[in-house]
């Protein structure tokens, strides 16, 4: 009979949910095992030849690493966690990836039905608490239900903008058997809205018509798989390109028409061509507080924001005065139908708007060569930051955490590909850069993937260099190490007269911490051992963990005049 289920089966809820995640090609679930959730990893282990189970050491770190995978693959990561303690460990990760637009599904052991309410042992309101930074929170109730629930979470994920869910599965659930119809199961995404060929027709004339063009690339365009069109685009009209922090590698750092990052923690280069473009062309981004200097930033020319979410800009606020019309499309059919009017009407820009950059990019370039070229001892982070990128292949994924390492990254780090530079951008959240980078290699083991970290971000997820060494991650983590919480304390000297309280500490020996979990350990005190060093921890064939002792007082280079704008200083 029509309707009639075609793949009942009789399954317990942990067999259900295994067989959901197979069905749904999920080849990892990174996690730590607990009572609330020992049934469902019992079920993995019948599944083992199709899905890996990753345990790690720390919930952060499960969640950080299936955050990781999803921003590589485009389809959600999967992490498990333990009712209650484990869930809230995980919260950290889920509010990266809520910011940042990653697809992760959290699975979480519950307690049983009749104790809820009670304030029991593990319990907490799981689907509250994680609400304000998932998309969408499910309680799933019956192991009939489970299909539906898996549909609907793994689809809301992968919907733009793509983000966290979470599924709380008590744990009796687990163990109780039902029939279940698998073919029911449905992870397909709604299709994405195809840009209305009016608006593009719209936007090549004011694209003809305009004298300071500039493109402005977010992760979107790496999740449409549309940089070779923007490369062709930009090359073909010479027209420039900046980038958020999640747009980098759209077009090759090195490439002579990309002016890199723009915004906090970008170059004074980009940030002046954004205040001086009469048209912006924004793909796969939206004007967040960090591309704007917390709305501080004058764009004077129209911006046109194309993002198959349709909430791109709802989060700016009422008060920001600047020409914004936004399109909501796919931002791989926009460049597509913009790169075949482009052949049909050619267009080349002039390069004349770019002398009026050359003062700021003389000044930039001056500031990044002394860095490089500085000899000091503690070491200059530009020197060693600038031989590291130099060493790396054009594939390879760089790992980044959060802190004033962060913005040295953004200074003398060149990202010359797609989905290869990975930060917690738009939280800003430490412990994430040492979990993304031993996921990255784990998802992209053909890769090689380089991380550069705080020596504070670091000591947050140090624990996992076991999980590393376990599962085999030849990664190379690279430590700029000045013995301090350093953005705290250099906001301290700027801002508070040099009274430095609470930001300052001691390290374990980093060299000895590494030997001891198996990986390998190297410390870089002077400039004549960075490159030596460097290049035997990238040949090591293992993870390596290089402690590089940097100078704690080196000034970073940055948009200072646009930070004390933003701060009301200026």
């Amino acid at each position: 009979m029509t309707g009639t289920p075609r793949n009942l089966l009789s399954l317990t809820g942990a067999q259900a949910f295994a067989a959901c995640l197979v069905a749904a090609r999920i080849e990892r679930v990174y996690g730590i095992i607990g009572t609330s959730n020992l049934a469902f990893v019992n079920a993995l282990y019948d599944a083992r030849d199709r899905i890996r189970y990753i345990t790690t050491r720390h919930e952060q770190v499960a969640a950080s690493m299936a955050d990781t995978e999803g921003r590589l693959t485009g389809k959600p990561g999967v992490c498990l966690v333990h009712s209650g303690p484990g869930a809230l460990n995980a919260m950290i990760s889920a509010a990266n990836a809520y910011k940042d637009c990653s697809p992760l599904i959290i699975i979480s052991g519950a307690v049983r039905p009749t104790l809820r309410g009670t304030d029991g042992l593990l319990e907490v309101d799981h689907c509250r608490i994680f609400e304000p930074v998932c998309k969408a929170v499910y309680r799933v109730d019956t192991v009939e239900s489970l299909p539906s629930v898996f549909s609907s979470a793994y689809r809301i994920s992968t919907t733009p903008a793509k983000g966290p869910v979470l599924i709380e599965v008590p744990e009796s659930l687990w163990q109780t058997e039902s029939e279940i119809d698998l073919d029911s199961l449905d992870v397909a995404p709604p299709p994405l809205k195809e840009i209305n060929p009016a608006d593009v027709r719209e936007i090549f004339r004011l694209f003809k018509k305009s004298e300071r063009p500039l493109l402005l690339a977010g992760a979107g365009v790496a999740e449409a798989n549309a940089t070779d069109r923007l490369r062709q685009i930009a090359e073909r009209a010479n027209v420039r390109l900046v980038t958020t922090g999640n747009g980098r590698g759209a077009l090759p750092e090195t490439h002579n028409l990309c002016l890199g990052r723009t915004g906090f923690f970008g170059n004074p280069v980009a940030d002046a061509a954004m205040g001086q473009a009469d048209l912006i062309i924004g793909l796969g981004c939206c004007l967040s507080d960090l591309t704007t200097y917390e709305y501080s930033a004058d764009l004077c020319g129209k911006i046109i924001i194309l993002n198959a979410d349709p909430d791109a800009l709802a989060s700016l606020p009422p008060s920001y005065k600047a020409d914004i019309l936004s399109a909501n499309s796919d931002v791989g059919d926009f460049l597509s139908k913009f790169l075949h009017m482009l052949n049909a009407d050619p267009i080349r820009k002039s390069d004349d708007w770019m002398d009026s950059l050359l003062p700021v990019k003389e000044q930039w370039e001056a500031q990044l060569t002394a860095a490089i070229a500085s000899d000091k001892t503690p070491l200059s982070p530009g020197r060693v930051l600038r031989v590291f990128s130099d060493l790396a292949p054009d594939d390879a994924i760089f790992a980044c955490g959060a802190g004033l390492n962060s913005v040295y990254v953004s200074d003398f780090v060149r990202i010359r590909s797609p989905r290869s530079f990975i930060a917690p951008n738009n939280f800003g959240a430490m412990g994430f850069g040492f979990p993304a980078a031993l996921a990255a290699k784990i998802v992209r083991p053909e890769r090689p993937v380089l991380s550069v970290l705080g020596d504070g971000d670091f000591m947050m997820t140090i624990q996992d260099i076991e999980t590393g060494v376990r599962e085999g991650v030849a990664a190379t983590i690279l430590i700029l190490n000045d013995s301090s919480y350093r953005a705290l304390r250099y906001s301290q000297q700027i801002l508070y007269g040099g009274r430095v309280y609470g930001s300052e500490y001691e390290n374990p020996d980093f060299v000895k911490l590494a030997e001891s979990f198996g990986a390998a350990g190297y410390i870089i005190r002077t400039p004549g051992e960075i490159e030596p060093v460097l290049k035997n921890a990238l040949g090591s064939g293992k993870l390596a963990i290089v402690d590089a002792r940097i100078d704690a007082d080196d000034i970073v280079p940055t948009n200072m005049q646009a930070i004390l704008k933003m701060r009301g200083l200026a």
